[in-house]
């Protein structure tokens, strides 16, 4: 997409190299989104827009011509600063000819939080697009902008669109970065959560005229209220203007150094539950659990977005160098265009010291977690030792008193018959008589009376004495188990 000769005004009606706005053309052959109606239908069916009333106005900055030359001035204008919540009063802004000679025009569009679609209803970002002649490539950054539930896509930035036809410069990209919440109320919650920023910037640059679009993710984000506050300050405003590609250094210098107290917070999580782990001994009651093994997964899964978070913004860099090499080809002041070459440089320095620590944070909590888990497979081993013993010790008692038991029986049985015989003559009931008869007394029904008694009252001791045993061996294999749970942690 991009603006034609015809779209320029001549110099005595509106200012040299002014823009007018033109219709995009509904196919490109030479765009990733030839069809545009596809992506439109992916973004009503994503939720990307709200379909009601707007719950957050559009907000709008323009930075006329005037404005930036003369910012030296007190007298200079403040930016033109406007809020849309309809598709009419968008179309009534910018097609006033009177506001052609913007300088630099930001449209911010926000969200409520950054789960919820963007305040934007359809109609109106198609208005947008069309007043701006923004390529429908954009749409692919407004896709990750939708309602969702969980945390979706972390990882993913899109891909980087750069894209050059006759004087027109377009770049766009998602910039991702932590953002610390206030959970004083539940100091066991995460603090931390990773954002998203959507950046759309068209360069014309015979005109010098940049448009830019701005996705939030919440109505007051720190890159909207700092941006706001720097327009409307005059010696601020020239600084922001003394190259097109400044304002993209703005938007990464704000958020790209909260990655370093991001990573600073998860390391100091790691730093005690790997020292324990390191310390602990096999024999003796362990410090460490199950949980411990999962506040580290945990950790280590809050650090796996980061490269592909780090590649991607490298990426973003590289595409941004590109375009400054073309500005400069095409007649930019030499000094402006080395700044920002040395400014991109050193972002991406910082880049990859931020991704060379992620690295080491994921293999220390990778080495810590594996070590905890062989420390607690361990332990179960050596648990599962000590249980073993024990129960050979009582297996081994177990046979001794079988084997005594059987030789006491085996010895039982060879002499009970003589002795019940011996004890049954040796008794006053039976006498011999004159005839040599066995005679039975008549008083041997004593005998039968108490012994029949007394055998049940002996069988009944030993059952209680069987019981008694039997209550004391379980309770000590269930003591045994406890240790071992203690022992182990779990």
């Amino acid at each position: 997409m991009s603006f034609s000769q015809s779209n320029m005004s001549s110099p005595a009606s509106t200012g040299p190299w002014v823009v007018v706005p033109s219709i995009a053309s509904p196919f490109d052959a030479f765009s990733t989104a030839p069809h545009a109606e596809h992506y439109w239908s992916r973004i009503e069916e994503q939720k990307c827009c709200i379909s009601g009333n707007l719950l957050i106005p559009i907000d709008l900055i323009d930075v006329a011509k005037d404005q930036e030359d003369d910012s030296s001035s007190p007298l200079a204008p403040p930016p033109r600063t406007r809020q849309f919540s309809t598709v009419e009063s968008i179309q009534d802004y910018v097609e006033q000819e009177s506001h052609y000679d913007f300088k630099t025009r930001i449209f911010s569009i926000h969200q409520r939080n950054s789960w919820k679609p963007l305040s934007i209803t359809i109609p109106m970002l198609r208005t947008i697009m069309k007043l701006n002649d923004v390529t429908p490539e954009f749409l692919e950054i407004i896709l990750s902008f939708y309602e969702r539930k969980v945390a979706l896509e972390e990882a993913f930035n899109s891909s980087v669109l750069r894209r050059q036809k006759d004087d027109i410069l377009e770049v766009a990209y998602i910039f991702k970065y932590p953002e610390e919440k206030n959970v004083s109320d539940d100091p066991k919650k995460d603090p931390w959560s990773i954002r998203q920023t959507g950046v759309y910037q068209r360069y014309a640059i015979k005109s010098q005229q940049s448009t830019w679009i701005l996705l939030h993710p919440v109505k007051d984000s720190i890159a909207h209220t700092r941006l706001t506050t720097s327009l409307n300050s005059m010696s601020n405003c020239a600084e922001l203007h003394r190259h097109p590609l400044q304002l993209h250094n703005f938007l990464i210098s704000t958020y790209l150094r909260k990655w370093r107290d991001y990573m600073l917070y998860y390391e100091k999580q790691l730093l005690p539950l790997s020292n324990t782990t390191m310390s602990t001994w096999i024999d003796e009651s362990l410090r460490v659990n199950h949980q411990t093994l999962t506040s580290i997964r945990f950790i280590e899964n809050r650090i796996y977005p980061l490269l592909a978070i780090f590649a991607s913004l490298s990426k973003t860099l590289t595409t941004l160098e590109k375009l400054n090499k073309t500005i400069q080809a095409r007649g930019a002041q030499q000094t402006e265009t080395n700044a920002i070459s040395d400014l991109l440089e050193n972002h991406r320095n910082q880049i990859d010291a931020y991704t060379e620590n992620a690295k080491f944070l994921l293999k220390r909590s990778g080495s810590t977690a594996q070590q905890l888990s062989d420390t607690l497979a361990f332990k179960n081993q050596h648990v599962a030792q000590s249980q073993s013993g024990y129960m050979l010790k009582l297996t081994m008692s177990t046979v001794d008193d079988s084997a005594t038991v059987r030789v006491v029986t085996l010895v039982t049985l060879v002499y009970l018959p003589f002795s019940f015989m011996a004890s049954i003559f040796g008794m006053n009931f039976f006498r011999m008589g004159n005839s040599n008869n066995v005679v039975i007394s008549s008083e041997f029904w004593i005998y039968i009376v108490i012994s029949i008694p007394v055998t049940v009252a002996t069988m009944m001791c030993w059952r209680w004495w069987k019981g008694r045993q039997d209550a004391i061996r379980e309770k000590a294999v269930s003591d045994a188990a406890s240790t071992s749970s203690r022992e182990n942690g779990t």
